[in-house]
């Protein structure tokens, strides 16, 4: 009797982890004339490391070849291939999945790394749009509310809005707060204000007093007895 027989299952590739989130790494020597200007000719949002320079071999030989750390995240996902695709258009070697955007931020300084070289945050390049500060660690939020309170009792505020310009000027980290605790901000600075409102009428009223009491002091009233006695009917 025929027997039917089964063609060997073909085993499929395993298929590419995908993330919205990518990073490479950028050597100085090798990197493509304008690099900068491409990545933000592509639109993806992205950041640049302060240029590592300081960086030691792990057994402390001598120090690692001078490179950027660059991470992006793209609006759609992408597997390591397509990523590293992009990434050598550029110059950049590898392409790291980032599992954690606002660790992987902080590296970018060694914020978390003191054993190793340290960098100024300032030193990052940003392209399209890449808010650095979105990633930072979060102050606890009573401590933010005291900050903005001060801030308003330090400027003499009665207005969200004139806050609002201070606070972008000297705290840009309390703009996130400044906006989450708008209500409870509101509502002391109007209290605030109604108090000091309060407090102008108490010494309008006490100034009166005052000059209606020194008046009175440089006025004495006529002594009727007197009056009487030495007037006409006295």
């Amino acid at each position: 009797m025929a027997t039917l027989s089964h063609p060997p299952a073909v085993s499929k590739p395993p298929k590419e982890r995908r993330s919205y989130n990518w990073g490479t790494i950028l050597y100085e020597e090798s990197a493509v004339p304008g690099w900068g200007s491409l990545i933000e000719s592509s639109g993806v949002p992205a950041v640049a490391s302060p240029l590592h320079d300081k960086d030691e071999l792990e057994d402390g030989s001598g120090l690692k070849k001078p490179h950027w750390h660059i991470l992006f995240r793209f609006s759609s996902l992408k597997s390591r291939s397509q990523a590293k695709e992009f990434f050598e258009s550029f110059g950049g070697v590898g392409a790291e999945d980032i599992k954690s955007m606002p660790g992987a931020v902080q590296y970018l300084w060694h914020m978390n790394s003191p054993d190793k070289a340290q960098y100024e945050k300032e030193g990052c390049i940003c392209f399209n749009g890449f808010l650095v500060d979105k990633y930072m660690p979060q102050p606890d939020r009573n401590e933010s509310f005291v900050r903005l309170v001060q801030t308003i009792e330090a400027h003499d505020l009665v207005y969200y809005n004139d806050l609002v310009l201070i606070v972008m000027q000297e705290s840009p980290d309390l703009i996130a707060s400044c906006r989450r605790d708008s209500y409870s901000i509101v509502s002391y600075l109007k209290a605030r204000e109604a108090r000091i409102r309060q407090e102008e009428q108490e010494r309008k009223m006490a100034a009166e007093r005052q000059r209606h009491e020194s008046y009175a002091a440089s006025h004495p009233p006529s002594d009727w007895r007197k009056l009487t006695s030495e007037g006409p009917f006295g």
